[in-house]
């Protein structure tokens, strides 16, 4: 990861595709099982963070390493009190 280019990263690009696939998730879930929709910063902390694991899956996977002993996590602001 120390080579990774987060700058090479297409944010708004990644934010759209990461918002059309919740929007999708959503519609499709029972209303009272539907998550928030995630916005503003919370959309793209998620939207980035995707995007850095499934190239780093692509990345363990290539060198021959499981991808699933890897814990990645991402907090959000959605539900908490200020």
């Amino acid at each position: 990861m120390a080579d990774y280019d987060f700058d090479a990263i297409d944010r708004e690009a990644t934010v759209e595709e990461f918002d059309a696939v919740q929007r999708r998730i959503i519609a499709d879930a029972a209303p009272e099982e539907a998550q928030p929709l995630l916005v503003g910063d919370d959309l793209e902390m998620h939207a980035i963070s995707r995007k850095v694991v499934r190239d780093l899956t692509v990345h363990l996977e290539g060198l021959g390493m499981d991808p699933h002993v890897i814990l990645a996590g991402v907090g959000s602001s959605s539900g908490c009190a200020e």
